[in-house]
């Protein structure tokens, strides 16, 4: 179905229907409809939040031997904490790989905010022992490793593989 342009997110997301099918019965029809139009608005929102900073991640390809899992998209804006310290987007980016017989992951979290005197008082404010944690303008870049061998309890820090991809991601920002 052509949705007119012009219209809202909400408005566009009202056109669509579940499955690509309608509701047989009017009743389920007036309930469906707008609990669909409400999930595709709320996820259309959360798609727009992934962008921006976002892009400074590296992807797979850039990085040699190196696998990437992204985490669901989260929206600042239903955390109050979050919306307190001004947030506006979160992106997460986990890069793996299995390095002679140790799962190696390199966590990589870019938070924006609204400002940067937010972000500069959040990378005062913040103290997480196996983060590294570094503002870029409006963004914080936060890295964290860990090591994972058989038999042997995980090793978290920030390890000097993860600190080359933060600096390669930490560059993109600037």
């Amino acid at each position: 179905m052509r949705v007119p342009p012009g219209r809202s997110v909400a408005q566009r997301a009202a056109h669509f229907t579940l499955a690509g099918r309608r509701p047989k019965s009017p009743r389920v029809r007036t309930v469906l409809r707008p609990a669909f139009a409400a999930l595709v608005a709320s996820l259309l929102a959360a798609s727009a939040c992934a962008a921006g900073a976002g892009d400074a991640l590296l992807r797979p390809h850039e990085l040699r031997g190196w696998d990437a899992l992204d985490e669901a998209a989260v929206d600042p804006a239903a955390d109050p904490d979050l919306v307190e310290w001004g947030v506006r987007a979160l992106h997460v980016r986990h890069y793996t790989r299995d390095w002679r017989g140790v799962i190696q992951v390199c966590s990589v979290e870019i938070w924006e905010f609204a400002g940067e005197s937010q972000a500069a008082a959040a990378a005062a404010g913040f103290s997480f022992p196996d983060w590294r944690i570094d503002r870029v303008g409006v963004s914080l870049v936060m890295v964290r490793g860990l090591l994972r061998a058989r038999d042997v309890p995980p090793v978290r820090g920030v390890f000097p593989e993860c600190e080359a991809i933060g600096a390669r991601i930490r560059d993109r920002l600037d």
